[in-house]
Protein backbone atom coordinates (compact mmCIF):
# COMPACT_ATOMS: atom_id res chain seq x y z
CA UNK A 1 0.00 0.00 0.00
CA UNK A 2 1.08 3.63 -1.02
CA UNK A 3 0.62 6.81 0.84
CA UNK A 4 1.88 9.94 1.84
CA UNK A 5 1.98 11.07 5.47
CA UNK A 6 -0.07 14.50 5.78
CA UNK A 7 0.69 14.93 9.82
CA UNK A 8 1.21 13.39 12.97
CA UNK A 9 -2.68 13.24 14.57
CA UNK A 10 -2.17 11.48 17.93
CA UNK A 11 0.67 9.98 20.03
CA UNK A 12 0.37 7.47 23.22
CA UNK A 13 2.36 5.60 25.26
CA UNK A 14 2.20 2.31 22.67
CA UNK A 15 2.17 4.56 19.32
CA UNK A 16 1.49 7.42 17.16
CA UNK A 17 -1.36 8.31 14.56
CA UNK A 18 -0.74 9.71 11.33
CA UNK A 19 -3.10 10.97 8.90
CA UNK A 20 -2.32 9.89 5.31
CA UNK A 21 -3.30 9.98 1.63
CA UNK A 22 -4.02 7.28 -0.29
CA UNK A 23 -3.06 6.88 -4.13
CA UNK A 24 -6.73 6.85 -4.42
CA UNK A 25 -6.52 10.55 -3.39
CA UNK A 26 -8.84 9.52 -0.26
CA UNK A 27 -7.74 10.14 3.29
CA UNK A 28 -7.07 7.76 6.39
CA UNK A 29 -5.46 7.32 9.48
CA UNK A 30 -2.33 4.73 9.66
CA UNK A 31 -1.68 3.63 13.59
CA UNK A 32 2.37 2.82 13.99
CA UNK A 33 2.97 0.81 17.05
CA UNK A 34 6.55 1.66 18.96
CA UNK A 35 7.07 -1.82 19.99
CA UNK A 36 4.01 -4.72 19.52
CA UNK A 37 2.42 -6.20 17.07
CA UNK A 38 -0.59 -4.94 15.64
CA UNK A 39 -2.72 -7.94 15.33
CA UNK A 40 -4.86 -7.80 18.21
CA UNK A 41 -5.82 -4.72 17.48
CA UNK A 42 -7.05 -5.29 13.68
CA UNK A 43 -8.77 -7.83 15.54
CA UNK A 44 -9.85 -5.59 17.42
CA UNK A 45 -11.40 -2.95 14.68
CA UNK A 46 -12.76 -6.11 12.82
CA UNK A 47 -14.97 -7.06 15.44
CA UNK A 48 -15.94 -3.66 16.08
CA UNK A 49 -16.28 -1.90 12.65
CA UNK A 50 -19.93 -1.31 11.74
CA UNK A 51 -21.13 0.02 15.26
CA UNK A 52 -18.31 1.17 17.07
CA UNK A 53 -14.72 1.58 15.27
CA UNK A 54 -13.80 3.17 11.84
CA UNK A 55 -13.16 0.72 8.97
CA UNK A 56 -9.79 -1.31 9.00
CA UNK A 57 -8.17 -0.93 5.62
CA UNK A 58 -4.68 -2.73 5.63
CA UNK A 59 -2.57 -3.94 8.14
CA UNK A 60 1.19 -4.67 8.52
CA UNK A 61 3.47 -6.23 10.68
CA UNK A 62 3.44 -2.97 13.29
CA UNK A 63 1.15 -0.51 11.11
CA UNK A 64 -2.50 -0.50 10.36
CA UNK A 65 -4.84 1.46 8.31
CA UNK A 66 -7.88 2.50 8.92
CA UNK A 67 -10.40 5.12 7.89
CA UNK A 68 -10.50 8.42 8.80
CA UNK A 69 -12.86 9.70 11.21
CA UNK A 70 -12.10 13.88 12.06
CA UNK A 71 -13.27 15.48 14.41
CA UNK A 72 -12.86 16.85 18.00
CA UNK A 73 -11.37 14.67 21.16
CA UNK A 74 -14.19 14.12 23.06
CA UNK A 75 -12.01 16.17 26.22
CA UNK A 76 -12.00 19.02 23.98
CA UNK A 77 -15.94 18.71 23.25
CA UNK A 78 -16.61 18.67 26.78
CA UNK A 79 -14.63 20.97 27.93
CA UNK A 80 -15.74 23.64 25.34
CA UNK A 81 -19.39 22.76 26.46
CA UNK A 82 -18.46 23.29 30.13
CA UNK A 83 -17.01 26.56 28.58
CA UNK A 84 -20.42 27.86 27.52
CA UNK A 85 -21.77 27.65 31.51
CA UNK A 86 -19.09 28.20 33.61
CA UNK A 87 -15.41 27.90 33.83
CA UNK A 88 -13.18 24.88 32.73
CA UNK A 89 -9.88 24.25 31.83
CA UNK A 90 -8.63 20.97 29.42
CA UNK A 91 -5.75 20.24 27.99
CA UNK A 92 -4.97 20.49 24.24
CA UNK A 93 -2.57 17.93 24.35
CA UNK A 94 -2.09 14.65 24.69
CA UNK A 95 -1.32 14.39 28.68
CA UNK A 96 -2.82 11.06 29.55
CA UNK A 97 0.39 9.62 31.59
CA UNK A 98 2.07 9.82 35.21
CA UNK A 99 3.89 13.02 33.93
CA UNK A 100 1.56 14.66 31.72
CA UNK A 101 -1.56 14.60 34.37
CA UNK A 102 0.01 16.14 36.86
CA UNK A 103 0.96 18.93 34.12
CA UNK A 104 -2.35 19.09 33.23
CA UNK A 105 -2.88 19.89 37.13
CA UNK A 106 -0.70 22.58 37.21
CA UNK A 107 -2.73 24.80 33.99
CA UNK A 108 -5.90 24.36 35.96
CA UNK A 109 -6.56 28.15 37.23
CA UNK A 110 -8.15 29.15 40.71
CA UNK A 111 -11.49 30.25 39.17
CA UNK A 112 -12.40 26.91 37.09
CA UNK A 113 -15.20 25.24 37.84
CA UNK A 114 -14.05 21.92 36.33
CA UNK A 115 -10.79 20.53 34.91
CA UNK A 116 -11.62 17.70 31.95
CA UNK A 117 -8.82 15.64 32.25
CA UNK A 118 -7.36 12.77 30.20
CA UNK A 119 -6.26 9.43 31.59
CA UNK A 120 -4.28 6.51 29.69
CA UNK A 121 -3.26 3.14 30.90
CA UNK A 122 -1.17 0.40 29.64
CA UNK A 123 -0.84 -1.53 32.61
CA UNK A 124 -2.82 -2.26 35.28
CA UNK A 125 -2.85 0.21 38.61
CA UNK A 126 -1.96 3.14 36.46
CA UNK A 127 -5.88 4.20 36.04
CA UNK A 128 -5.96 4.01 40.30
CA UNK A 129 -2.78 6.24 40.34
CA UNK A 130 -3.95 8.92 37.72
CA UNK A 131 -7.52 9.05 39.71
CA UNK A 132 -5.84 9.55 43.24
CA UNK A 133 -4.25 12.73 41.89
CA UNK A 134 -7.08 14.16 39.57
CA UNK A 135 -9.93 12.69 42.40
CA UNK A 136 -12.41 12.65 39.48
CA UNK A 137 -15.98 13.48 40.04
CA UNK A 138 -16.78 11.62 36.95
CA UNK A 139 -14.93 9.26 34.37
CA UNK A 140 -16.03 8.71 30.94
CA UNK A 141 -13.97 5.55 29.31
CA UNK A 142 -14.00 5.91 25.90
CA UNK A 143 -11.38 3.78 24.19
CA UNK A 144 -10.15 0.04 25.65
CA UNK A 145 -7.93 -1.77 22.74
CA UNK A 146 -6.18 -4.71 23.24
CA UNK A 147 -2.89 -2.12 24.25
CA UNK A 148 -4.97 -0.97 27.15
CA UNK A 149 -6.41 -4.56 28.58
CA UNK A 150 -3.41 -7.34 28.04
CA UNK A 151 -1.98 -6.28 31.56
CA UNK A 152 -5.20 -6.62 33.34
CA UNK A 153 -5.03 -10.41 35.38
CA UNK A 154 -9.00 -10.91 34.23
CA UNK A 155 -7.86 -10.91 30.55
CA UNK A 156 -8.29 -13.90 28.21
CA UNK A 157 -7.25 -13.98 24.67
CA UNK A 158 -10.01 -16.50 24.21
CA UNK A 159 -12.73 -14.72 26.06
CA UNK A 160 -15.40 -12.90 23.67
CA UNK A 161 -14.19 -9.11 23.31
CA UNK A 162 -17.37 -8.02 25.06
CA UNK A 163 -16.52 -9.59 27.93
CA UNK A 164 -13.14 -8.12 27.90
CA UNK A 165 -14.11 -4.57 27.49
CA UNK A 166 -16.79 -5.04 30.32
CA UNK A 167 -14.13 -6.62 33.17
CA UNK A 168 -12.00 -3.55 32.39
CA UNK A 169 -14.61 -1.55 32.59
CA UNK A 170 -15.49 -2.82 36.10
CA UNK A 171 -12.02 -2.69 37.24
CA UNK A 172 -11.62 1.03 36.02
CA UNK A 173 -14.47 2.07 37.54
CA UNK A 174 -13.42 0.34 40.74
CA UNK A 175 -10.40 2.70 40.76
CA UNK A 176 -12.40 5.84 40.53
CA UNK A 177 -13.84 4.81 44.03
CA UNK A 178 -17.32 7.46 44.66
CA UNK A 179 -17.37 8.70 40.71
CA UNK A 180 -19.79 7.92 38.23
CA UNK A 181 -18.18 5.92 35.27
CA UNK A 182 -19.82 6.80 31.87
CA UNK A 183 -18.70 4.16 29.48
CA UNK A 184 -18.90 4.81 25.52
CA UNK A 185 -18.16 2.04 23.09
CA UNK A 186 -18.56 4.30 20.00
CA UNK A 187 -16.72 7.08 18.78
CA UNK A 188 -18.16 9.70 17.89
CA UNK A 189 -18.72 10.82 14.18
Amino acid sequence: MRYDVIEKIGEGNRGEVYKIKLQNGEYAALKWAKSYEIDKEWEILSFLYGNYAPKPLFRGKRYLVMELIEGKPLKELIGKALNRVCRATYSSKSYNNKFGVPLSLFNLNKNDDFGVFEVGMDKKGEIDTLTKIIRPDVGVITNISYAHIKNFKNFQRNQPLYMQRLNVNFEVSLSMKKAIAIIVFGLLR
